[in-house]
């Protein structure tokens, strides 16, 4: 009696609820998206990831800052005073390592760039600002901040940028 009731009502019951192909069908649309979402997972990942190590961050972090606010004037911030930076930009790799208490095998450069980045910026003297090791080939850990220099080189537009690598 319950059989025929489900007849009336278009179940069967010998009909198969799932097909083969519906089973190939859902398989096929869950690996694709496991496969998808694996293949993208890097790409969302990636900013949250730090090119380098944590020390080196850390040191580039506080290198210029301490560059910062040991050489800007008095009476604006994030204006450095040229001389004063220059002569600090004279010292080399092992100097600049001694001076900001970082261990032997980290190499530092500090340079003041144009804000594009394109060229270093030179002091009055026509000497590059610039200090430290040749960064070029290796894969450095940086910072940078938008600076000003209180003698105005003509290089240094608007303003500069301090940037700071170690390595």
């Amino acid at each position: 009696m319950t059989q025929d009731r489900h007849r009336r009502r278009g179940w069967l019951a010998d009909e198969r609820g799932q097909t083969l192909h519906d089973y190939v069908a859902g398989i096929s649309v869950f690996i694709l998206t496991v496969t998808l979402v694996i293949g993208l997972l890097p790409g969302l990942l990636a900013p949250y990831q730090t090119e380098g190590n944590a020390a080196d961050a850390t040191a580039v972090e506080r290198i210029s800052g301490k560059i910062v606010s040991n050489f800007s004037t008095p009476s604006a911030p994030n204006v450095l005073h040229g001389p004063n930076l220059s002569t600090t930009l004279s010292l080399n790799n092992s100097e600049l390592q001694t001076r900001y208490n970082l261990a032997d095998h980290t190499n530092i450069n500090v340079s003041v760039v144009t804000l594009n980045g394109s060229t270093i910026v030179t002091n009055e003297s026509g000497d590059p600002l610039v200090a430290g090791a040749n960064w070029h080939g290796n894969d450095p850990t940086s910072s940078s901040r938008i600076v000003s220099l209180s003698d105005r080189p003509s290089d240094c537009g608007p303003a500069c940028r301090l940037v700071v690598r170690a390595w």
